[in-house]
């Protein structure tokens, strides 16, 4: 199955868009008694790698934003491989790629179309009368000759070949990796476990991510807490590395005497933080949550939270973290209830949003929008992707000022320039990341790609994503309104990113003093509060 993936920040973050149909699964090798006349007999590893690399460059060429050559494709995957294996590139390895991809993309003195060509099912070849047999004859002899890499770790040729293939086109695609995976678990709607990511790295186990709202969370873990010690729900103490999957809510803790219908068991964590002294014991109960994507000001004591930065002047503020598909009607919700309790102003802080689902990241800016473009999804080979707003039940009658930053991303530029063009809100702070791209997923074997296939366009025409050769002065990303733009050096653009992730791993319950519960600790959120109040 073909996904249609977008951009997110520092993890797979991703637009879902619409995808041209493709194979339901990735091709299953053919085996030499079985194979007919029009396949390609896949004997060995060698034969199994040239047709999986071949796929995989065809669906590339296919796919990709802009047009790119197979020749380069393959040259840069059968480089890294070589490099891996600490082996010298052959100088002639261009040569023998193109003449092999000349040799194949030959025409028949006839003129009359070949007979398919002798693989399975793949992607389209280039052209539609092509003969790929040359290339899949040297990719078999350079994967035969490289032998067995001993330089790659454990890795897959295949992952290594296509993740240095898809990284020399652009940054976001490559192949799916295990911190996207954990990134694509922490944004789904409803979750059932504990919250939290631990690691075990050889020698600690390591809290990698522990989700708002979870009740990892609301017992006051966090990221970089070292797990020291776990028991069960009658204190038998069990080994941590091997309570991993237990940990981690995949596997509950059940106890078959109790019968097949018994609920899954507390457990007591102790652990260890960096920096505070001697060891704490919390009991985390199994349930199911759902991950907060719309934050406020502080947590109440039951742990959800209030949004008013100004109580006076009803000046509500509203921090976007993922934009997962239940984020619009969270926050339709909650505009619902600021509005019946007076709400005068809003500020929508995108600082940090990775950015997340393209309907998501649609329909929220949708909820402040009448009539009218939002953005535009332009591909290569397809037609472009129109998403409109129409003025039906729309938040769109009171003022708003929007925080925007380099690590704004994805979704969070799409919010923000469609309130920009519409002229719907001003924009504070610095210039967005520009990372407007949306992505397709391909399985391929045991492994997954994901290329950029579509750009998102501003509803004023000019495109958000910046390629890698995209200049500074270029129309990318999202700039700050005139006279708003309010830059702070990357340390405290740092420091203020971890202080926000303390309010939101703090529970409510809490007595903790942490530093944005003084109002004035964010110079950015303060300006846009003035701004606010001046309007």
């Amino acid at each position: 199955m073909c996904i249609s993936l977008t951009l997110s920040g520092s993890f797979l973050v991703a637009l879902v868009s619409a995808a041209a149909p493709a194979p339901s699964s990735p091709p299953v090798p053919v085996s030499p008694a079985a194979a007919p006349d029009n396949t390609y007999p896949i004997s060995n590893d060698s034969e199994t790698f040239a047709v999986l690399l071949l796929d995989a460059v065809n669906w590339v060429s296919e796919t990709y934003i802009r047009p790119v050559s197979r020749v380069e494709l393959l040259h840069s995957a059968l480089s890294a491989l070589y490099t891996r294996a600490r082996r010298p590139t052959p100088r002639d390895l261009r040569r023998r790629i193109e003449r092999a991809e000349k040799a194949s993309a030959a025409p028949t003195a006839s003129g009359v179309p070949l007979p398919p060509p002798l693989v399975p099912a793949l992607a389209p070849r280039h052209p539609p009368t092509s003969d790929d047999r040359p290339l899949l004859e040297l990719l078999r002899t350079v994967r035969a000759d490289l032998g067995r890499i001993e330089n790659g770790e454990g890795a897959d040729p295949l992952a290594i070949a296509c993740q240095a293939m898809l990284r020399s086109l652009d940054p976001y695609s490559g192949v799916l990796s295990t911190k996207e995976d954990r990134h694509a678990l922490r944004t789904g709607t409803e979750r059932e476990g504990f919250g939290l990511e631990a690691s075990d790295n050889g020698e600690r186990v390591v809290l990698l991510d522990v989700l708002p709202g979870s009740p990892a969370q609301q017992a006051g873990l966090r990221r970089g807490d070292e797990i020291m010690g776990l028991h069960d729900s009658d204190g038998r103490p069990r080994n941590v590395k091997e309570s991993l999957n237990v940990l981690n809510g995949r596997t509950p803790l059940l106890k078959p005497q109790l019968g097949i219908f018994a609920l899954p068991e507390p457990i007591t964590v102790t652990y260890r933080r960096p920096g505070v002294g001697g060891q704490q014991r919390v009991k985390l109960a199994w349930r199911r949550f759902r991950p907060e994507s719309v934050f406020g000001v502080v947590r109440r004591d039951d742990n959800s939270w209030n949004y008013w930065l100004d109580t006076e002047r009803k000046i509500a503020y509203v921090r976007l973290g993922n934009l997962v598909e239940s984020t619009p009607d969270e926050l339709a919700a909650l505009l619902a209830a600021l509005r019946s309790d007076g709400l005068r102003g809003l500020v929508l802080d995108l600082r940090w949003c990775p950015g997340g689902a393209l309907t998501g990241s649609v329909k929220t800016a949708e909820l402040f929008l009448g009539e009218g473009v939002i953005a535009t999804v332009q591909y290569r080979n397809q037609p472009e992707e129109v998403y409109r707003s129409t003025s039906e039940d729309k938040h769109n009658d009171f003022p708003m000022a929007v925080l925007i930053n380099s690590d704004s991303t994805g979704g969070a530029e799409l919010i923000a320039s469609a309130l920009q063009d519409h002229h719907r809100a001003v924009l504070i702070g610095q210039r967005t990341h520009g990372k407007g791209n949306v992505q397709k997923l391909r399985p391929l074997g045991t492994i997954v790609l994901k290329a950029t296939s579509g750009i998102l366009v501003r509803a004023n025409g000019k495109p958000l994503h910046r390629f890698p050769d995209s200049q500074a002065d270029a129309p990318w990303g999202v700039h700050p309104d005139p006279g708003y733009e309010f830059r702070i050096s990357p340390d405290l653009s740092r420091t203020l990113q971890t202080w926000y992730e303390e309010m939101t791993w703090r529970p409510g319950s809490s007595t903790q003093r942490l530093p944005l519960d003084d109002p004035l600790a964010d110079p950015q959120r303060h300006a846009a509060l003035e701004a606010l109040t001046a309007r």
